[in-house]
């Protein structure tokens, strides 16, 4: 029943939100908007910081290396389907990396054709942990990651060597959760008794 008066100004600031279009020939930082979008992924999750969001337009999206989330953003598909949004894997590569803490949200979109060639390495479509084998040959233990992975295709993805683990999402710690839909379905591909 009491109430108070603030003198007291509050500002409310939105979200900086960055935009990818695939091959963009008119890219320019920050990316602020459809017409200036970054030209491919990595490009804008490296300008940015803690709290922003990366909006990615329609498209199949050709990389070779990993894309690796490693801040608190909010990445996701312009329009909330995955299939409209495609990480295309082209070299004998993992697909995606998340690890970005508690609050890394990635949905909407899809990654294929993540493959993963080294014994003992982990997730050849979506990783969320931290750490990588030292070398070739030689195992190690991911240490907790975190990230929430929802609304997202994985397919087509593969392990090539024996003692690797989930050719799909390896996620690891209670700070990593991945999200299914009713319905979905789940196929894996290992080599040599592989799980996935």
């Amino acid at each position: 029943g009491v109430s108070y008066h603030l003198d007291t100004t509050f500002s409310i600031l939105a979200r900086p939100t960055r935009y990818v279009k695939d091959g963009n020939e008119g890219a320019e930082p920050p990316y602020a908007t459809e017409e200036t979008a970054a030209p491919d992924i990595q490009t804008a999750l490296d300008i940015c910081a803690d709290g922003d969001e990366v909006v990615i337009l329609p498209g199949t999206y050709e990389i070779s290396e990993q894309i690796v989330i490693d801040k608190e953003l909010i990445v996701h598909g312009q329009t909330g389907k995955p299939e409209d949004v495609v990480i295309h894997q082209t070299a004998a590569n993992r697909c995606l990396q998340i690890n970005g803490g508690k609050e890394c949200i990635v949905h909407s979109l899809s990654v294929e054709n993540g493959t993963q060639s080294a014994t003992f390495d982990y997730g050849a479509g979506v990783y969320m942990a931290q750490g990588t084998y030292p070398s070739p040959g030689s195992g190690y233990t991911p240490s907790a990651g975190s990230g929430i992975l929802s609304n997202v295709i994985v397919r087509n993805c593969k392990l090539t060597t024996k003692w690797s683990v989930c050719a799909g999402v390896y996620a690891k710690g209670p700070d990593c959760l991945v999200i299914f839909r009713l319905g979905f379905s789940v196929f894996c591909y290992s080599k040599r008794n592989n799980y996935g």
